[in-house]
């Protein structure tokens, strides 16, 4: 079995404080937790968030130099982000974004701001529910995530950019590889209930964060 869950270090919120434990979470777990909070508060917990994106860091970084073009973009506004949430004490990322938008902030060039970081996360969280969409529609690994760039993340890249990405992920491994890594055990299992409900999970986080840079007009921060 290839079924992999990632070890790291996430956020517990208990009574006043935020405690730091660590629990082997797979991609399926964290964006399962993420979304099921969405639809109860409908607001995005900053802590599930960022247990998210800690989870899927680490599990692209175990199918190599591939997603490179998504980690190293990831890894440092997922640092900016949480520096402005542990600076601010906000629970939810809709709270981030309003005290910025109120503070004439969310915009400013001086710092990154945490509008801006979290946009561009949301970007490359469009790009995996992508993924795992045309994994359902394409057996080619290959296809698949030159289907899913081609719909997102090329949108903002340059043409050298575009091309060395494209290059990058013909050589992405086997079907059996990439699914054990994102946490499929396929005695439990079967392949598209699996992605698809990563897939469903991570679709309306995409659209919450979508339509609060819409609300707040920061759709087209620089």
């Amino acid at each position: 079995c290839l079924c992999v869950s990632v070890c790291v270090c996430v956020w517990k919120e208990m009574s006043d404080n935020t405690d730091v434990v660590v629990e082997c979470l797979s991609v399926k777990d964290v964006t399962a937790a993420l979304s099921a909070n969405l639809a109860t508060e409908n607001s995005l917990s900053a802590a599930d968030f960022i247990n998210t994106f800690t989870v899927i860091c680490d599990t692209l970084r175990e199918l190599g130099m591939v997603f490179g073009f998504v980690t190293k973009d990831v890894e440092g506004k997922l640092k900016i982000l949480e520096e402005h949430i542990s600076k601010r004490g906000v629970v939810t990322l809709d709270e981030l974004v309003k005290f910025e938008v109120d503070n004439d902030c969310a915009r400013t060039k001086k710092k990154d701001s945490a509008s801006r970081a979290l946009q561009r996360l949301n970007r490359a969280l469009e790009f995996i529910t992508a993924f795992m969409k045309e994994l359902t529609q394409n057996a080619s690994t290959v296809t698949a995530g030159q289907q899913a760039y081609k719909g997102t993340l090329a949108k903002y890249h340059g043409w050298l950019i575009q091309k060395s990405v494209g290059i990058a992920l013909k050589t992405l491994g086997s079907r059996e590889f990439i699914l054990g890594k994102f946490g499929y055990n396929r005695h439990v299992d079967e392949e598209l209930p699996f992605l698809n409900d990563i897939e469903s999970a991570l679709k309306p986080v995409c659209e919450h964060m979508n339509s609060m840079f819409e609300t707040f007009d920061l759709v087209d921060i620089p």
